[in-house]
């Protein structure tokens, strides 16, 4: 089973996130900031292939956590979530995909799915 980091700082899009993703058969690790997920990141054996950032995050960004989580797995498959500049913060980053809030849960969760079956 798959793993997927699903950073989102708003609790209602997180759970959304998470429940369309487990739908796909796809284990979620929820974190409401980057510093839980930086801890279930590195606690977290095997790591996650997949990770659904939030661009507006408390403390470090989603384009520093992007950064930070790459620096430590390379392999690392980035998905950007906002309301605005998602694709600009995508290509910034080296995301493989972005999406416009709001955006249809399902079609993010089987778009993640696609990327975590090709890790």
């Amino acid at each position: 089973m798959a793993r997927v980091l699903v950073v989102e700082d708003d609790p209602p899009i997180r759970r959304l996130v998470s429940a369309a993703l487990r739908a796909e058969g796809l284990e979620v690790l929820p974190a409401a900031d980057a510093q839980e997920a930086l801890t279930r990141f590195v606690a977290s054996d095997p790591p996650p292939e997949v990770a659904v950032l939030d661009l507006r995050l408390p403390g470090m960004d989603g384009r520093e956590l992007a950064r930070e989580l790459r620096a430590r797995d390379p392999g690392l498959r980035i998905v950007i979530l906002s309301a605005y500049g998602a694709q600009s913060a995508a290509a910034e980053v080296g995301a493989e995909l972005a999406f416009e809030k709001p955006f249809d849960p399902d079609r993010l969760a089987r778009a993640v799915l696609g990327l975590a079956g090709a890790t």
